[in-house]
């Protein structure tokens, strides 16, 4: 009974250090339409919630309760969703991204037919509209595919390639690009509907799958050029598990629909643009507060909660989850993940260069995590869905300038979370490890 009891003291010691002081506290899962004000939670030890600045986002779309693509606008926030369940997912924060895809919504624009047939507008897209065209093989005993786009690429660059594609009969699709002149060349990914994996793959850094829903996958893959030059993007239909271009006796009945073309250079995959006649860009997604108006805000000690999810994690610079600085890079306390696939951090940097961490791995690409950091003189620790890190306890906080600014989902220098910020908490206090590891689990 004494232990029971002991523990009941402690969960609620715990519930009480959560509202105490709590100053911040937005669940951007609770976001209604556009309104990023709805995302604030009531409880607060002060009365007025500071506004959350956001601009950028231009042509980006995101998927609403109901599991239809939409376009946001100008300087609108995007509240995403699971395409398949409607579950909210938080405010999508994305670097900017070019579409060099020309025609996204239409497989006959600038494309080679080689014993396939294209028809335009033959089903429902992920946006609702009948847009996605379907591809079906001619009887020949050949290969079967839709060579798209002439496209001039730069050397040595990663590109990012995705389509969205539905079964019509056929069991497999393969996607792929090939560099004029360069035989050597030829990344490709095979993906197979039954299984919801790609099957095969060739010459790519990684490959993307997601199912968004009344059976459309949309899937991808990120490769390396090799030279400046130009090159095709062919859409393969195929039988079977095997290597890539496959000849085989067709039938007129098999094949897939295809829609939302979209290459992009980056190493990973970020959401769709739409384009017709030219590339399209989709500008920062930019969300701040100005600390002056977050009343009670403590420079020398403080605890932050991050929930989110990263779709596709970068290892090249990181990605930022919350940052509090000064308009700088130099003095400034940040949660993110760091240039390593699978470890988070939060970390203080400052003008004296004693600067700290305190990091632990375990982060999922697409799995949802909470993390929470807290910071004090010579004392920065993180916890990670419920796992402690260890304390740096000889760091100094940025203390020569006033800090001025927190960033959600990205830094000054345009790092992004390249995900969903389901919800940030903060509190004006250090909060004990105890609490660190239960408000994460």
């Amino acid at each position: 009974m004494s232990t029971l009891h002991s523990r009941l003291s402690s969960r609620i010691a715990i519930l009480r250090g959560f509202d105490a002081r709590r100053v911040l506290d937005y669940d951007f899962r609770l976001g209604a339409g556009n309104d990023i004000a709805n995302a604030s939670r009531r409880g607060l030890r002060y009365s007025s919630t500071p506004t959350i600045t956001y601009t950028g986002g231009d042509n980006g779309t995101y998927f609403d309760q109901n599991g239809v693509l939409q376009t946001s606008g100008t300087d609108i926030p995007r509240f995403d969703h699971n395409p398949v369940t409607g579950a909210p997912l938080g405010l999508l924060i994305e670097e900017a991204r070019e579409n060099l895809g020309l025609g996204s919504e239409d497989a006959s624009d600038n494309s080679n037919e080689l014993r396939v047939t294209v028809s335009t507008n033959t089903a429902v897209a992920p946006d609702g509209n009948t847009t996605m065209d379907s591809l079906l093989e001619t009887a020949d005993t050949n290969t079967h595919q839709l060579n798209l786009d002439i496209l001039t690429v730069s050397s040595s660059t990663l590109y990012t390639i995705t389509y969205s594609f539905k079964k019509l009969n056929n069991d497999y699709v393969e996607l792929s690009w090939i560099e004029n002149g360069v035989s050597s060349l030829t990344p490709h990914i095979v993906f197979r509907f039954s299984t919801e994996a790609v099957v095969a793959s060739s010459g790519i850094t990684s490959s993307f799958i997601q199912n968004i829903g009344n059976g459309i996958y949309r899937i991808g893959f990120s490769a390396t050029t090799e030279s400046d030059t130009t090159g095709m993007l062919p859409i393969i239909l195929t039988n079977t598990d095997g290597s890539s271009q496959q000849s085989y006796a067709g039938n007129t009945s098999n094949g897939v629909y295809v829609w939302g073309k979209q290459i992009e250079a980056g190493a990973f995959p970020t959401s769709y643009l739409k384009t017709v006649g030219a590339a399209v860009t989709r500008s920062a997604d930019v969300a701040t507060i100005a600390l002056s108006d977050v009343p009670g805000f403590n420079q020398s000690a403080g605890t932050i909660l991050i929930e989110a999810v990263i779709p596709s994690i970068n290892a090249a610079s990181g990605q930022a989850l919350v940052v509090i600085d000064d308009g700088g890079l130099t003095d400034r306390i940040r949660i993110n993940q760091t240039a390593s696939a699978d470890t988070v951090q939060i970390a203080t940097t400052n003008s004296s260069g004693n600067n700290g961490s305190s990091q632990l791995t375990g982060i999922v690409a697409g799995t949802a995590f909470k993390i929470a950091g807290a910071y004090a003189q010579d004392d920065v620790v993180v916890a990670f869905d419920g796992t402690l890190g260890t304390a740096d306890t000889t760091t100094d906080l940025p203390t020569t300038d006033a800090l001025t600014t927190l960033r959600i989902g990205r830094d000054s220098a345009g790092d992004a979370t390249n995900g969903h910020i389901a919800r940030l908490v903060y509190w004006n206090v250090r909060q004990t490890d105890e609490f660190l590891q239960d408000v994460t689990a």
